[in-house]
C-alpha cells in the first residue's frame, strides 16, 4: 500500500466512526404507496428478471437493490445488498453472506425463535444502493 494513502484511509475511518444515523421522517402518503399489491395480486414474474450468468441457478431480481433487516435484540436496522433469486410469482430466495449485518440479524432471530421480517426495495435512487453495498459499521 502506498504510504500516502494511509492518512486518507485513517481520515475516512474516523469520519465513518463519527457518523450518526439520520432519524427517519415517517409519512402517511407518497409515491411509494401508489402501487400496492397484496396476496394473490402479487406477481413478481411480470418484471424483467434476468439470469445474469450461464451458471446461475435462477433469475436474480436482487441486483442494485436494498434489503432492510432489524436486529431482534437491539432494534438497530441495517440496509444491505444481498442476492435475491426469484423462486415463484410470490416467492424469492434471499442469500446473505456470513459475517454481514443482515446475516447476524437473521442468526439472532433464529436462535431466539423469533420471526425475521425483511423489507426489500427495487428501483430506488442509485446512491442508496451504493450506500447499501458499502461495508461500514
Amino acid at each position: 500500500m502506498d504510504l500516502k494513502t494511509i492518512p486518507l484511509i485513517d481520515a475516512l475511518r474516523a469520519k465513518l466512526r463519527a457518523m450518526q444515523p439520520i432519524k427517519a421522517n415517517v409519512v402517511k402518503s407518497g409515491p411509494v404507496f401508489e402501487n400496492i399489491e397484496r396476496d394473490d395480486e402479487v406477481d413478481l414474474m411480470k418484471f424483467p428478471v434476468p439470469r445474469w450468468h450461464a451458471g446461475d441457478g435462477g433469475r436474480y431480481l436482487g441486483t442494485a437493490h436494498l434489503v432492510v433487516t432489524r436486529d431482534p435484540e437491539t432494534g438497530t436496522e441495517n440496509v444491505g445488498c444481498y442476492r435475491v433469486m426469484l423462486q415463484d410469482k410470490d416467492k424469492v430466495g434471499l442469500y446473505i453472506s456470513p459475517g454481514k449485518h443482515g446475516k447476524i440479524h437473521y442468526e439472532k432471530a433464529m436462535k431466539a425463535g423469533k420471526p425475521f421480517p425483511v423489507a426489500m426495495a427495487f428501483g430506488q435512487h442509485p446512491l442508496l444502493y451504493i450506500a447499501a453495498s458499502q461495508a461500514v459499521p
